[in-house]
């Protein structure tokens, strides 16, 4: 007598492959850039230490570490060419233009910023407020300049990035 034995199958499915999103051309009118910052503050004293782009966690033994938020909304590209015409610096002595970075920096910072994650000391949110037009009021301004140099530096060159312009 002869025994059937069925051989069992396997059959490996091929892997997967990693899918990824189409390349973005188009912003949402209302879609926000968000820029993280993250700052070292002495522990003892309060005071900022340095700043890193982005989100890191080293060194949280010594330092209070502080992750700062910043979201601004998409510049159009006629936009961006009237903030560089505005920015722009004749210089007489070789008869040439360039851009004003900082002046350039400050139309980003009136007409982009949106939202950021900064709090009261009874951890409140500092709501940004905004005139008619969309930009930053002097009272929202005013909070935004306290805040350590290298923090806003670090944040619009985040920005600039992400617009490439940088």
């Amino acid at each position: 007598m002869v025994e059937e034995t069925k051989a069992e199958q396997t059959i490996e499915a091929a892997p997967k492959e990693k899918e990824y999103s189409q390349p973005k051309f188009f912003m949402g009118k209302d879609e926000k850039i968000e820029c993280v910052v993250t700052g070292y503050y002495n522990k003892e004293t309060g005071i900022l230490e340095f700043c890193v782009p982005g989100e890191n966690q080293t060194d949280v033994e010594r330092f209070n570490v502080v992750k700062h938020i910043f979201y601004f909304k998409r510049i159009p590209y006629n936009r961006l060419n009237n903030y560089r015409s505005q920015s722009m610096v004749y210089n007489p002595s070789d008869r040439s233009s360039s851009i004003n970075i900082l002046k350039l920096r400050e139309y980003f910072w009136l007409f982009h910023l949106v939202d950021w994650n900064y709090t009261d000391e009874n951890g409140n949110k500092i709501e940004l407020k905004h005139d008619p037009n969309g930009v930053l009021t002097d009272e929202s301004l005013d909070i935004l300049y306290q805040i350590p140099a290298s923090i806003l530096d670090t944040a619009i060159g985040l920005f600039e990035h992400r617009i490439n312009i940088a």
